[in-house]
């Protein structure tokens, strides 16, 4: 929000400028003076307005610079916080994979045994129903 406000504030001050110029000339213009006494005053104000929209111009780039940087190192910050993340969740998926492989096979070996102890039930009871 502060951008937005900062932004209004840089527009109020432009139209300032742009509406005091304007009517400086026109006073200029519209007074009763002499030739020479117009061209110096028009002379004057000119210098002035052309000093104030300088001044105006290189603030404004500063701004823009500073607010670039701001900008750079936001997403410098963002994309550190971004590859920390990364890392932290491949190490917890390959965690959870390990687990996940050393929970299969402990269960593979457990269906292996009960199978192998049901097919040697199973010819026990076999071998006694043939004697």
């Amino acid at each position: 929000m502060s951008e937005t406000v900062e932004a209004n504030k840089d527009g109020l001050w432009l139209g300032l400028l742009i509406g005091g110029a304007v009517g400086a000339a026109a006073s200029l213009l519209l007074a009763p003076k002499q030739g020479a006494e117009l061209r110096r005053d028009l002379s004057k104000t000119y210098r002035t307005l052309y000093d104030k929209t300088s001044r105006f111009a290189t603030a404004l780039g500063s701004k823009a610079q500073e607010m670039a940087a701001d900008a750079g190192d936001k997403a410098e910050t963002a994309a550190v916080k971004l590859g920390e993340k990364t890392q932290e969740m491949t190490e917890l998926a390959g965690e959870k994979v390990r687990e996940f492989g050393e929970h299969a096979a402990d269960k593979a070996l457990e269906i292996g045994e009960q199978a192998s102890d049901r097919v040697r039930a199973m010819a026990g009871m076999a071998g006694d129903k043939r004697q």
